[in-house]
């Protein structure tokens, strides 16, 4: 039992346990308002903060290409968002209505190899960089295609081939001043000038002639001659050809003695086949020979032309010529000897193999010219000559034993207008 003194004494403890107990309830409250207060400015002040992306994006494929990891992408620098990223919603769309997002990243990781032919997933169009783009197409047009411009505007995958530029054809200024002149001749009616302005360039000795204006050069007097000595016309002005009336008993043969030439060009000239078909009283075109031709070994070329009225050379036509192998074509003056042949047999002087006219193998062709020394390196040397050829990849080459070789129609050309004992040759 307990007695009324005791029983003040127990309570008290009683009432302190209560009010400790009481104290420790209204506490709770505030520690949960701090907690919540500490969450939302964890999450306010979080750098992972930002809004994920529409679509989900794979992290290897989101790498920056290497201009924009080092700062020199323009983007960067327009403020879109926080630390320059652009916001997802202020992005153009591509067709499928999926924004393009991009992730910045101080990591640079080689884009995954995409095999040729295949399409790119527009997440990872952006993971190829512009150097990656000029590689690939640089591989596929060759080492001599040339390099992109760089272009920022261009955000495809998948370079452009440039367009190609078109050839230019480009004379050397002296050529085209003098060309222009000649056209300016032509265009007044005035052929026999313009090839005689032609003829005084083509006909210096020098052998510094730029080969490149020579071909100039000779293409035009081939294209004036084709009218001014080729044809049946006679302009006037002009010193190497005239009309003449054929008197009766007169023939091709004996016109061609009178004038220096031989029968077949006068024949070829007034498009006459037959040497009988030719009348008394009928006028036809001749002209004044004898040619010469000069063969010029660097240029791999010959050039035939004939003597003015001042002894100045007029050209007349330009072939392409090949050459004896290992330079063994003797350079000196020659004239056209006795003996022109068409349709010649030929012995091999070094195997003494013999080819008959008409064999299939004839190496000499169908034509031989052959040309006597006439000085004092020349004077000795034998069996050397103008020929045709079967081996048309010859010409422009050293191929033969030291003759001089044209492509059949030339040599045919040729044959009708040098003449024996009167044309000159000088190969330098």
């Amino acid at each position: 039992m307990v007695l009324p003194s005791q029983m003040g004494r127990q309570a008290a403890p009683r009432h302190r346990t209560t009010s400790r107990r009481r104290r420790g309830r209204r506490t709770w409250p505030w520690l949960a308002v701090l907690a919540a207060v500490a969450a939302v400015l964890f999450l306010l002040f979080s750098p992972s903060n930002s809004p994920e992306p529409a679509a989900a994006v794979n992290e290897r494929e989101m790498q920056p290409t290497q201009g924009q990891a080092a700062g020199v992408n323009d983007d960067n620098s327009r403020g879109n968002g926080p630390a320059g990223i652009p916001n997802v919603d202020e992005m153009p769309e591509q067709e499928s209505g999926v924004p393009v997002a991009v992730v910045e990243s101080n990591e640079v990781s080689e884009p995954e190899p995409i095999a040729k032919g295949d399409s790119v997933p527009i997440e990872s169009a952006v993971s190829i960089t512009h150097e990656t783009a000029v590689q690939e197409a640089s591989s596929e047009m060759g080492a001599d295609a040339e390099p992109f411009m760089d272009d920022p505007t261009v955000e495809s995958a998948t370079p452009v081939e440039p367009a190609v530029p078109p050839r230019v054809e480009i004379k050397p200024p002296a050529i085209e001043l003098k060309t222009s002149q000649v056209h300016a001749l032509i265009d007044r009616g005035q052929s026999v000038e313009a090839r005689h302005l032609l003829s005084a360039m083509l006909g210096r000795d020098e052998q510094q002639f730029d080969p490149v204006a020579a071909t100039f050069v000779r293409r035009e007097l081939n294209t004036l001659n084709e009218r001014l000595f080729f044809s049946k016309a006679v302009v006037a002005g002009d010193p190497l050809v005239e009309y003449y009336r054929v008197p009766p008993g007169d023939n091709f043969t004996k016109i061609g003695r009178k004038y220096w030439v031989p029968y077949r060009l006068l024949m070829r000239i007034n498009g006459i086949k037959k040497d009988t078909s030719l009348r008394a009283g009928q006028e036809i075109k001749a002209v004044r020979g004898p040619l010469h031709a000069i063969i010029t070994k660097r240029e791999f070329s010959m050039d035939v032309y004939a003597t003015g009225p001042k002894g100045d050379r007029i050209y007349v036509k330009s072939f392409a010529v090949g050459l004896g192998e290992d330079d063994s074509t003797p350079t000196g003056q020659w004239v056209v000897g006795r003996g022109k042949t068409v349709n010649p047999d030929w012995q091999n002087p070094r195997t003494r193999e013999y080819f008959g006219r008409d064999h299939a193998e004839n190496p000499i062709g169908e034509y031989w010219i052959p040309l006597r020394g006439a000085d004092a390196t020349t004077a000795q040397l034998r069996r050397y000559g103008i020929h045709g050829t079967i081996e048309p990849d010859s010409i422009g080459r050293q191929a033969s034993m030291g003759c001089v070789r044209l492509l059949p129609p030339d040599i045919e050309l040729v044959y009708q207008l040098l003449v024996e004992e009167r044309s000159r040759v000088t190969i330098r």
